[in-house]
């Protein structure tokens, strides 16, 4: 099965060189998550909470699962939704 994810929604974001925030809605096969990206000094963590407040990491596949019930290879769906924000235009600065 591959997996659809695209943002919803984007609730708060800002960019400043190599730190970052994003904050919004993330829809996965369907399903609507919120997700927190952030980046401090160019290192980037993206966590995904669903209605329960469960919360998983978006790179860390076993989570995922076990959390959430999503299965996706280890960092794919960071890499969605880091590429989903980068396409919104929350890119790092030089």
């Amino acid at each position: 099965m591959t997996n659809v994810v695209k943002i919803v929604e984007i609730s708060n974001g800002w960019v400043d060189g190599m730190d970052r925030e994003v904050n919004g809605l993330v829809e996965i096969n369907g399903a609507q998550f919120n997700f927190e990206l952030s980046t401090d000094d160019g290192m980037t963590s993206i966590y995904v909470k669903d209605e329960n407040d469960c919360v998983a990491s978006a790179e860390d596949a076993d989570e995922l699962a076990d959390e959430l019930g999503l299965q996706f290879d280890d960092e794919e769906l960071y890499d969605d939704i880091l590429n989903a924000c980068i396409e919104l235009g929350f890119e790092l600065e030089d």
